[in-house]
């Protein structure tokens, strides 16, 4: 930690500023105006959770996205589910594999000679 001089001249503290250097001090900003109430209700939470109110804040967030991702996957895996149960009945798919695989033989043949 380096001790800032003063100017003699100017009367002002020259050198580095420490606190201008903490990584916390670089990291984005946002002010936010809470409805009332609810500045309590966080710092409530962040005493509960032994969390400063400001990681308070951030761990909710995080968890409200972390949500939303699994709710948007979650019924990606619905509608696939309700896809497959709404396409062909098994017999009929086995019945289409059936006739590729026979016409990848025959292909299979021709490219070989064989037929």
């Amino acid at each position: 930690m380096k001790r800032r001089k003063k100017n003699m001249a100017t009367g002002h503290r020259e050198g580095i500023d420490v606190m201008t250097k903490a990584p916390s001090r670089q990291l984005d900003k946002f002010i936010v105006r809470l409805p009332d109430g609810m500045r309590a209700r966080i710092d409530e939470a962040s005493k509960v959770s032994k969390r400063t109110m400001n990681a308070e804040i951030v761990a909710r967030l995080e968890a409200s996205f972390k949500a939303e991702e699994d709710t948007r996957g979650l019924a990606f895996v619905r509608s696939v589910k309700d896809h497959a149960t709404q396409t062909e009945p098994d017999t009929t798919i086995d019945a289409r594999l059936t006739a590729i695989e026979k016409q990848l033989v025959v292909l299979n043949e021709k490219l070989l000679g064989k037929a």
